[in-house]
């Protein structure tokens, strides 16, 4: 089986290596970097960014243990560069695998004609290749909203390569690109203020668990600007001016850089003639197929959330039934994560939903601050929210707190595989750790607690 697939991001790289295993002539497409965005300019990078600036905060945590650190600093460029390097490590490896495997990998513009791939090199060099199937896996663009003055704000390529931590950095957008980012730069000592056009930061997530995000950063010194609509952003000598529209008067603040990441929108450039598009997304039905024979999606193309782990899963299954398969994809358990101090992760459905729905339900809600290895590690803000049917199975897992990233895996699980509340209480979690919580959440539901 020849398959060609364009894009080499999470669901075009993991395709190819998948289907290289499955015995077929792999042609991975790929303009610019192996990894895309998630591995050179995203997921990575921002994590590197997100450990550095943790460890540079760690000293006020420290010093309430008693441990005395004096004298910290950083190096912005060092910084910047480890974050690169970070990145690096993990596109140098993916590329070792691609060749191990014999993925044939072409640097350029990937077009379906018929049952060719015309690809378009840069140095106007053109490439035809006959295959059996394609994989569209061109991801997404940042979407850049029609605000006047919207040249002069950075996107997150110029933020993770900002030459200096600004003094004062303006956000648009409360979601979770700028909530990560302001985690950073607050972190690196930059004043940050963020303007979201919603009532509340992070749409989609848990509302009691975003408040508590937002405020803990307000502890911090971020500023918010809910219900604020961003009209213009004008420049002069002295930085930067933006203005934008609240409770239906006009405001402004100013700042020496700003950053607008409002969100993301499929990069349609790829596609073929008549095939289906649908809300601005390559169409696929339940097997990764579009509306053409022969000619699958996988990724940001086919629609959100915009995940490197939905990426990579969709990819599997696209390669598994264009060389063989006859698999279904699973739409409602992804789990997502906020790279915020606390972090946020969750699955499953929210209370909001539930009520939407007139879906009958059970809450539960155990605080970090009676665990013991969140006290033993002054981690104590937050809580895990563990949400039952009437049935026992579990909804909703949403976290906020230290780790929330790494526990919510086990909530995923128990959904996947359909195990109540009573399995998770009845499982033995070692102690004293983080997941205990998890636990003594599903305790309460069962209304037995044992610590709270």
């Amino acid at each position: 089986m020849k398959v060609c697939i364009i894009g080499g991001g999470p669901a075009g790289y993991a395709s190819a290596l998948k289907g290289a295993i499955m015995g077929g002539e792999i042609y991975l497409i790929e303009k610019e970097d192996i990894g895309g965005v998630c591995l050179n300019r995203g997921c990575i990078p921002t994590k590197a960014l997100i450990s550095a600036a943790r460890y540079y905060s760690s000293p006020k945590v420290a010093g309430a243990m008693g441990v005395d650190i004096k004298d910290i600093a950083f190096d912005w460029g060092k910084v910047k560069r480890f974050a690169k390097m970070s990145s690096k490590r993990l596109t140098s490896g993916v590329e070792l695998l691609l060749k191990k495997r014999g993925v044939n990998v072409i640097k350029g513009t990937g077009k379906i004609k018929g049952n060719t791939c015309i690809v378009e090199k840069g140095n106007g060099e053109k490439l035809e290749i006959s295959v059996d199937k394609f994989l569209i896996a061109t991801g997404s663009v940042p979407f850049l909203p029609k605000i006047k003055g919207i040249e002069y704000a950075w996107g997150s390529d110029e933020a993770l390569n900002s030459p200096k931590i600004p003094k004062n950095l303006i956000i648009i957008g409360g979601g979770v690109i700028g909530v990560e980012f302001a985690s950073i730069f607050n972190a690196f000592g930059s004043k940050v203020s963020i303007i979201e056009i919603m009532d509340e930061i992070l749409l989609g997530v848990d509302r009691e668990i975003s408040n508590v995000l937002r405020r803990e950063m307000e502890k911090r010194g971020v500023d918010f600007y809910l219900n604020a609509d961003t009209k213009e952003i004008k420049k002069d000598d002295k930085g930067f001016n933006v203005i934008f529209k609240q409770e239906k008067a006009e405001k402004s603040i100013r700042g020496d850089n700003v950053l607008c990441v409002i969100g993301r929108t499929a990069n349609l450039n790829s596609l073929p003639e008549n095939i289906g598009v649908e809300d601005r997304h390559l169409k696929v039905n339940e097997f990764m197929e579009t509306s053409v024979k022969g000619i699958y999606g996988a990724g940001d193309i086919v629609g959100g959330p915009y995940l490197a782990h939905k990426a990579y899963y969709e990819g599997e299954i696209a390669i598994e039934n264009i060389m063989k398969g006859n698999k279904k994809r699973a739409e409602e358990l992804i789990p997502a994560v906020v790279y915020s101090h606390p972090e946020i992760s969750d699955v499953g459905k929210t209370e909001d939903e539930l009520k939407k729905k007139n879906i009958k339900y059970t809450v539960a809600k155990f605080p970090f601050s009676a665990n013991g290895r969140a006290i033993a590690s002054r981690e104590v803000v937050g809580f895990v929210k563990m949400i039952k049917g009437e049935d026992g199975k579990l909804l909703g897992l949403h976290i906020i707190g230290n780790n929330a990233s790494e526990m919510i895996q086990e909530g995923t699980l128990s959904m996947r595989w359909n195990l109540t509340a009573e399995d998770i209480a009845e499982t033995i979690h070692p102690h004293p750790t983080f997941s205990e919580i998890i636990r003594e959440s599903a305790l309460m539901l069962e209304g037995f607690p044992i610590h709270i």
